[in-house]
């Protein structure tokens, strides 16, 4: 009898194995693009503006301490169409080159992930008109709004799930505990009429 046992004991946790390796998260490709809100856990409309006096006079939303600006530093590489970014816990760095395919109003990126130590393994993360790294680095954000979960390597369309109208957004600031994310979005990249409007976005995840 317990020789029977140990062979199911074995038996579970070979399978429990094989099952685990099965799930083992490949970071050498692209992340798995998956349907649904993932970590987002609401989309609330905190101010909407006027576009022209808004860029006059910034109303600046939940500017505060809790909060940590987003900015995107350009690196000389000989090049001016190139942007580094760092995160904070220096794990990854995104390279963002200028796409010269882009039929748009706005410029668009190729971003590629390269981890630590790793500089011959480049991820391609798509193309994207910006991108922002949360202070914790749990986070990355391709424009407009495609959140990818660092740490499950996965890709969701908060547009999409959070059932935004169509547009052009922008991160303002996210919070130092990663939690929370100000955007703010417009419907025009530049030239917008006289009584258009800006609309400020308070992102919540889970």
């Amino acid at each position: 009898m317990k020789t029977v046992s140990i062979f199911v004991a074995i038996a579970v946790l070979s399978g429990f194995h094989l099952q685990l390796v099965a799930s083992t998260t490949d970071r050498a490709r692209p992340p798995l693009a998956r349907d649904g809100k993932g970590p987002a856990k609401s989309a609330t409309l905190i101010k909407k503006a006027n576009l022209k006096e808004e860029s006059a006079r910034p109303s600046d939303p939940l500017k505060g301490p809790d909060w940590v600006e987003t900015s995107a530093t350009k690196v000389d590489q000989g090049t001016s169409d190139t942007i580094v970014l760092s995160s904070p816990n220096d794990r990854f760095h995104l390279r963002l080159t200028e796409s010269t395919n882009n039929e748009g109003d706005v410029a668009a990126y190729l971003v590629t992930l390269t981890w630590k130590g790793d500089d011959k393994s480049r991820v391609s993360l798509g193309i994207s008109t910006g991108t922002v790294i949360s202070p914790d680095s749990r986070y990355i954000m391709l424009e407009p709004l495609q959140l990818i979960d660092v740490d499950a390597w996965k890709l969701y369309d908060l547009r999409k799930a959070l059932k935004l109208k169509e547009g052009y957004f922008m991160v303002d600031r996210w919070t130092k505990d990663g939690k929370k994310i100000l955007v703010h979005s417009v419907q025009c990249p530049y030239d917008c009429p006289a009584g258009e409007s800006i609309e400020y976005w308070l992102i919540e995840l889970r």
